[in-house]
Order: C-alpha cells, then structure tokens, then sequence
C-alpha cells in the first residue's frame, strides 16, 4: 500500500543581529545565538512530530488517572497491546511520557532505573527502560495525554531540505548596514503509517 505524505511544514529562523558585520561579531553572542536558532528549530520539530502522534494514536485504554501503585501494570498492558498487533519488540519500542508521569514512574516500585543503556539509546536521550521499553520523558504532550507508546518503524519523518542554522552575513543586502543574521530553515513532515501500532493513554485534565 503507498501512502501520500504531504510535505507541508516549512519552517525558519532569521534572526538579525543588527551593527555587526558578520566577521566582527563577538564569538560568544555568535554561539548563544546559534544554540538558541538550533535549540528553537528542533523544539519546533518536535511539537509537529508530537501533533502527528496524538492526533494519529489508537486510544488505549480511558481516562482514569494513573498513580505510582497502577502505572507499571498499565504500561505492561499496552505493552501486551502492541504485541498482540504484532509490533515488534526488538528493543527500539519507545515510550513517550508526560513529566508528571515519568514522575510516577520513577516512584514506581517495580521500575528500576537502567543503569548501562546502549550507546544509541543514550545518545537519543532515552532514561531508561521499562517493559521493553525505551522511556522518553516528553514535554511536548498536550495536557490530555499522559504516553504515547510505539515503534519507529510507523512513525516517520521526511526531512526533505534544508539550510543548517547559520551565520549569515546580510551587508550587501541593500537594507541592513554591517548586520548579520542566523538564519536556518527545514522542510519536512510527519506521518504515522499504521496507526494501530502506536497508542495512546489520554487523561481527563487540561
């Protein structure tokens, strides 16, 4: 089955930093700001990504709050949810979870907090595992969700160009006299594939 991906998020950084020509910019500010453009761009990403997933997940489950005594029976619950669908559990199944549940989890009796993680889990950030699991702590979540659980392979994202954040010198632009400017710019999009591989455990708040 071919599925139709519309490449529809284009966005941008274009920061001046106006009286300074590029070369004469302070290598400090250069850095702050380039972090700050990195750093805003990718939360950006993010945010989409997190749209995609709650608004293509399968709901599991309903709504009764979850505390630190029934959190770890719910995960393997779904986590029995994903195998009956046949989603593999080859170590790369991911847990994206709210801040006050990742709060709850590590108050859970029954979780132990990974003490060596392979080297691409810990580069992704991932702080630990838990019922086969990666954990990801994830405060993109709307306020209604309390995880998102699923498998990389359905949950997609098009990088389809780019400019990587810069430093720009924008002197000759007819406009701005010895400004500079930290720009970046990505287009892309999200798409989950197969939505009864990923689910999601809302709440009743917000």
């Amino acid at each position: 089955t071919y599925l139709d991906v519309s490449v529809d998020k284009d966005k941008a950084v274009n920061e001046i930093i106006d009286g300074y020509d590029a070369a004469a910019v302070p290598d400090n500010l250069v850095a702050d700001r380039l972090d700050s453009a990195a750093y805003s761009l990718a939360l950006q990403i993010e945010k989409d990504a997190t749209t995609e997933l709650e608004s293509s997940a399968t709901t599991f489950g309903d709504t009764t709050a979850l505390d630190k005594d029934t959190i770890y029976d719910t995960i393997v619950d779904v986590r029995t949810k994903m195998s009956e669908a046949y989603v593999p559990n080859d170590n790369r199944r991911f847990l994206l979870v709210s801040p006050t549940v990742f709060g709850l989890i590590l108050k859970s009796p029954e979780f132990i907090r990974a003490t060596t993680l392979g080297d691409s889990v810990v580069q992704t950030g991932a702080a630990g595992r838990i019922a086969g699991f990666n954990v990801f702590e994830d405060a993109t979540l709307s306020a209604t969700t309390d995880f998102i659980a699923g498998h990389p392979d359905w949950c997609t994202r098009v990088n389809e160009w780019s400019v990587p954040v810069h430093l720009q010198d924008i002197n000759g632009s007819g406009k701005y006299i010895g400004a500079s400017a930290v720009q970046g710019r990505r287009i892309y999009a999200h798409k989950v594939t197969k939505a009864k591989t990923l689910y999601i455990k809302k709440n009743a708040g917000g």
